[in-house]
């Protein structure tokens, strides 16, 4: 089968002085767990919190992607009605709405 979203988005990023390799890591998959852990807290406190930072577009442009992927799979179809995946929702009252809050 194919591999899941976050360990794509997640297993090429460098550890450190060591860098994961296409056939794995020693770790695997706990090398996974803290970026879970972030993706988790930021659920449980707001979803607008998954969207991807719009500096990176221009200072990280990779990170950025990947940022964008994990909003755009966590939200799935209904990140249209939270003002789309790829950049923070500007409409404040849709914000402070206790439906998009942990």
């Amino acid at each position: 089968g194919q591999p899941a979203p976050l360990w794509e988005c997640y297993h090429s990023v460098e550890l450190g002085d060591r860098a994961h390799e296409d056939g794995g890591c020693k770790m695997c998959p706990y090398c996974l767990v803290l970026p879970c852990m972030t993706i988790l807290a930021k659920v449980s406190n707001h979803l607008e919190l998954l969207k991807p930072d719009p500096a990176l577009a221009q200072t990280d442009p990779h990170k950025f992607q990947i940022q964008t992927l994990v909003a755009e799979m966590a939200l799935g179809e209904d990140a249209r009605m939270l003002g789309g995946a790829d950049r923070p929702d500007g409409d404040f009252q849709r914000l402070s709405s206790t439906r998009h809050c942990g």
